[in-house]
C-alpha cells in the first residue's frame, strides 16, 4: 500500500500544468523577436562620436560630471595645395578625412568663439548681415572641429567651444556653423544660423 502512495506522488511531482494551446506558439514567437534583437544588435554599428552637449544649467556651473579633453585644431594637419591656397583636414561624424581650404576653417573657428566673447571683429559676413560687438570677458578656446555637409556654395561645421576654460576646462559645448558662399567669399549669414 505504501509503494502505490509513493508512486502516485511521484507521478503527480512529474506531471506538468495543462496549457492552452496558443502558448507555445508564444514561446515560438518570443524566441524568434529575441533572435532577431540580437542579430541586428551584432550587424549595426555601435562605433559613435562622443561629444559632449552642455545644457543652460552646465554652462553656468562650475563643476561637471562630463570630461572633454580638447584637441585643438591649430595649426594642425595644415598644407598647402597646387594652387597656393592653405588646406586643411577635417574629419566627418563618420570618421572621414575632408580637405578644406584653411580660410573657411578659420572663418567658421572666429564666429564660434565671437558667440561666447561678443566681438565679431574677425568674422566676414554677408551683405546686409552684421552683428553688434557686445564683449563678454570670456575667452573661450576650440576643441574640436567636425565637417557636417559641404557643398560648392555651403558649408557646415561642428566645433566644440570649452567656454571658459579658466573655470572648467572640461567642459566642451557644441555649435553649428553654417558659411556660404557669396560673391566668391565665404561669409557667415546669421539669419542661417537661427535656432542653432
Amino acid at each position: 500500500m505504501a509503494k502505490l502512495k509513493y508512486s502516485k506522488t511521484l507521478y503527480k511531482l512529474r506531471r506538468l500544468p495543462e496549457l492552452p494551446d496558443w502558448y507555445r506558439y508564444l514561446q515560438i514567437f518570443i524566441g524568434v523577436i529575441i533572435a532577431v534583437a540580437l542579430l541586428v544588435s551584432l550587424i549595426m554599428p555601435s562605433e559613435k562620436k562622443n561629444i559632449i552637449i552642455a545644457s543652460n544649467a552646465e554652462l553656468n556651473s562650475n563643476t561637471s560630471n562630463d570630461t572633454y579633453t580638447p584637441t585643438p585644431l591649430d595649426g594642425n594637419g595644415s598644407t598647402e595645395d597646387n594652387s597656393g591656397t592653405s588646406t586643411t583636414t577635417i574629419e566627418t561624424l563618420a570618421g572621414e578625412n575632408i580637405v578644406v581650404a584653411t580660410s573657411k576653417v578659420e572663418l567658421a573657428k572666429n564666429v564660434a568663439l565671437a558667440r561666447y566673447t561678443g566681438v565679431w571683429d574677425k568674422v566676414s559676413f554677408g551683405q546686409s548681415d552684421s552683428i553688434n560687438n557686445d564683449p563678454t570677458g570670456l575667452k573661450p578656446k576650440i576643441g574640436k572641429i567636425y565637417i557636417l555637409d559641404s557643398t560648392s556654395s555651403n558649408i557646415s561645421f561642428l566645433i566644440v567651444v570649452i567656454k571658459n576654460p579658466e573655470t572648467n576646462s572640461d567642459l566642451g559645448i557644441q555649435n553649428t556653423i553654417n558659411l556660404t558662399l557669396e560673391n566668391g567669399n565665404w561669409v557667415f549669414n546669421p539669419n542661417s544660423n537661427a535656432g542653432l
